[in-house]
């Protein structure tokens, strides 16, 4: 079955997680608090024709045995139809759930893991931390969790290690730009990025490059430099509209009648 893994709207992982985790609730039921929050990551394994067949969402939260740990992420919602078990499409969507932790600044990852689920998570590299408990409608569930590192961006004369969504509050700031919370993830993933490709370039061993200007050998293609006729002046003073002492005669203020 041919996947791709991409981030997308919370409604777009409703309906699996209806199906999957909560089918005695409505699709409406299952949307979690905090579902829009500006780092919320949702994430989904959709089909070539759109259907959307894996699910997994992650946000900014504190676990329950340690409120005050900073910073810690929690998976929820993570779902996977049926039919697409077993093929490693949950895999890749919990591929992209640390991934989207790393790029945030890393921290603590975390669930409230179904019991047939975690070997699923320990795949992941999740460890079960206490004794299991009974959900109520849903199940046993047990605590798991990982230490996450943040993403290394290799760095480069000038450029900071990782821009921060405080830099670039800052930069709008300065160029009197208002941006919402949306617009302000969006614009420090793409600036991120921007300086992580500088990184990559700056990082290649160029001395056995030649110094260039252009990547193509291309050069100009120019005439002789040599002195010919110009344009006879009362020739081109016959086609003006106005003439005054052997020059043109303009208005002089624009879109004034000569």
């Amino acid at each position: 079955m041919e996947v791709r893994v991409e981030r997308a709207a919370a409604e777009e992982t409703l309906a699996v997680r209806q199906r999957v985790l909560r089918p005695h609730q409505k699709v409406e039921d299952v949307a979690l608090p905090g579902d829009d929050d500006p780092d919320v990551g949702h994430f989904v394994a959709r089909m070539d024709d759109g259907t959307v067949v894996s699910t997994a969402t992650v946000r900014r939260e504190a676990p329950s045995w340690d409120p005050g740990h900073r910073p810690a992420w929690r998976l929820r919602g993570m779902a996977t139809e049926e039919a697409a078990r077993g093929q490693g499409i949950g895999g890749h969507v919990m591929t992209a759930v640390v991934g989207h932790v790393r790029a945030h600044g890393g921290g603590l990852l975390w669930c409230n893991a179904r019991l047939p689920a975690v070997p699923f998570y320990e795949r992941a590299g999740l460890a079960t931390r206490g004794e299991p408990w009974e959900e109520a409608h849903i199940g046993p569930h047990v605590a798991m969790w990982k230490e996450v590192a943040a993403r290394p961006c290799p760095t480069i004369s000038g450029v900071a290690p990782r821009i921060s969504a405080q830099d670039v509050a800052h930069v709008a700031r300065l160029a009197r730009l208002e941006l919402s919370d949306e617009e302000l993830e969006r614009f420090t993933e793409q600036l991120a990025a921007v300086l992580d490709h500088a990184a990559d370039v700056a990082s290649l061993d160029t001395s056995a490059v030649p110094p260039t200007a252009h990547p193509l050998p291309l050069r100009n293609v120019l005439r002789d430099d040599e002195p010919r006729a110009g344009l006879d002046r009362d020739e081109v003073l016959s086609q003006a509209p106005d003439v005054e002492d052997g020059r043109f005669r303009v208005p002089r203020i624009l879109g004034e009648a000569p």
